[in-house]
């Protein structure tokens, strides 16, 4: 799996976009609800969902592939005298640490991947690292049946992420133009050609071949319940708003069936 962020000033550009806290009340919830203490969370990133858990108490491990975003988070955590394990690591090529309460899947993660037997194998993974009784929470947009028409265009965006100008003065500027798609098994290929320029006037120019498979609700559940789940609550918003065909994000809070 490709890793676009593997660059310290693109590390510091995704924390400067990715503000949201919307989810992290909700997991509060459902931790206490449930008695819940030891959590895995992969994709941790720079550890917006990650830090406020640690903050409130609870045992996380999270893994990324990222070396930058895990030092990113290894100075906050220090910052603010909280331990977590971190662990760097492919996702999809290494074994997950086992006996968790807890394994959340959040923030859009399923993005990370080109195809849907990728996401299947994190349903995979979540369910091998959990104890008999434990819980995965799945939060991702969610496109149902045929990629969306606003996918299907072949052109070029200008200012896409990573964009923006980081502490120091480096300025990144990222383009990304659609190459491809598949509307029917929902795929979605594109270069993404990022253009960094440094304080002292010198650039360096990153190209990236992406694909990504948008999640669907539909398929989620199906996993889920192939790797033994039982969803327990299946949202449309982290104000816990009913799901319903057709809405634009999806979050399931599951637990393993006692065999």
């Amino acid at each position: 799996m490709e890793n676009k962020y593997d660059e310290p000033h693109i590390a510091e550009i995704y924390d400067q976009i990715e503000k949201k806290t919307d989810d992290i009340p909700l997991l509060l919830k459902l931790i206490r609800q449930n008695h819940l203490h030891k959590i895995l969370e992969p994709f941790c990133g720079t550890g917006r969902i990650l830090l406020p858990l640690v903050e409130a108490g609870f045992d996380l491990v999270g893994i990324d592939q990222s070396k930058s975003m895990l030092q990113r988070l290894e100075s906050r955590l220090q910052e603010q005298n909280l331990k977590a394990k971190l662990i760097h690591a492919d996702v999809l090529k290494t074994d997950w640490p086992r006996e968790f309460d807890l394994v959340i899947l959040g923030g859009n993660s399923f993005y990370e991947f080109g195809s849907g037997s990728e996401q299947e194998l994190c349903i995979k993974k979540a369910a091998e690292s959990l104890k008999s009784d434990g819980f995965v929470y799945v939060e991702n947009d969610n496109m149902e049946g045929k990629l969306d028409k606003s996918w299907q265009v072949i052109e070029t965006k200008e200012h896409w992420f990573p964009s923006g100008v980081c502490k120091d003065g480096t300025r990144l500027e990222t383009a990304v133009t659609t190459k491809s798609f598949d509307e029917n098994e929902r795929i979605w290929q594109a270069e993404r050609v990022t253009e960094i320029t440094y304080p002292d006037g010198t650039k360096k120019t990153i190209i990236q071949e992406t694909q990504t498979h948008p999640s669907s609700a539909v398929d989620i559940q199906k996993w889920l319940e192939k790797y033994g789940f039982e969803v327990l609550g299946k949202y449309s918003g982290t104000k816990q708003e009913p799901y319903f065909s057709g809405c634009k994000r999806a979050i399931f809070w599951t637990q393993k069936k006692l065999s």
